[in-house]
């Protein structure tokens, strides 16, 4: 009975590794996968940041020249075009950082500096896909290791409220384990021995 019961234990541990490899597994290559379509989604949102830049080059443009609303005053004008000069200045700077980064880098210092706006409105028309360069590949490695990690982070918690197996309880020794056993006294046989009258006759 008892080796069935370990039998049934070990069976249960080989698949909780077998699911736990899978799991990490299936975790790292949805990091992977997703971090390879970093450099798609990069160009993506350059390419509609680009968009937004010449539109915003052309509002400034039709509010210096007074296209723009005609009507308004000199000092509401004036304070329209160093609000869209701004906007200009703005979305240039981020395309720079863009543009003048390395491939490798460049999913990196999208993070680092986006505009949320724009960022959404790439995401929401962004189609995936696997440009075959070397950037990608070093971002699907590093997201299927970061994936690997990330589960084995989450693994933590459980793995420390576990229960401790306690060492099996050694059985007890006799007092006189250890010790050389005497050996027991002699037996003396009783002797029969003749009394006077015994002998008389």
């Amino acid at each position: 009975m008892h080796r069935r019961s370990n039998q049934g234990k070990d069976v249960v541990g080989w698949l909780g590794r077998k699911l736990d490899s899978a799991a990490g597994a299936v975790f790292g290559a949805v990091l992977g996968a997703t971090a390879s379509q970093g450099q798609a989604f990069t160009a993506a949102y350059v390419q509609r940041l680009g968009g937004r830049l010449d539109e915003a080059v052309m509002v400034l443009q039709q509010a210096r020249d007074g296209a723009l609303l005609p009507d308004v005053s000199t000092a509401t004008r004036d304070q329209l075009v160093a609000e869209f000069a701004a906007r200009v200045e703005h979305l240039s700077a981020l395309r720079d950082a863009l543009v003048d980064v390395a491939p490798l880098w460049r999913p990196f210092a999208l993070l680092a500096q986006m505009d949320r706006t724009i960022a959404a409105a790439t995401l929401g028309d962004f189609v995936p896909a696997l440009p075959l360069t070397a950037a990608t590949a070093v971002h699907a490695a590093v997201g299927l290791v970061l994936g690997l990690l990330l589960w084995e982070l989450c693994k933590a918690p459980a793995l420390l409220l576990r229960p401790r197996r306690r060492p099996a309880a050694k059985a007890a020794r006799p007092r006189h384990a250890g010790r050389p056993q005497e050996a027991p006294p002699p037996r003396r046989e009783p002797t029969l021995t003749a009394t006077p009258t015994d002998r008389r006759e």
